[in-house]
């Protein structure tokens, strides 16, 4: 078999390192952004029962 020389697998290394790293920022962003587009209804005991 023939042999890998260490920097190769280093960059494959990190290069998979950058893709889970971006698409777990992409997966928290969406959740985050979800949460931001739909405002909270405040309960009907708060507003008095009108609305």
């Amino acid at each position: 078999m023939g042999r890998v020389p260490l920097a190769t697998a280093t960059l494959f290394n990190l290069r998979v390192f950058a893709v889970v790293v971006g698409a777990t920022v992409l997966m928290l962003i969406a959740l985050a952004h979800q949460s931001l587009r739909r405002p909270r209804q405040p309960p009907a005991a708060e507003t008095g029962g009108q609305g």
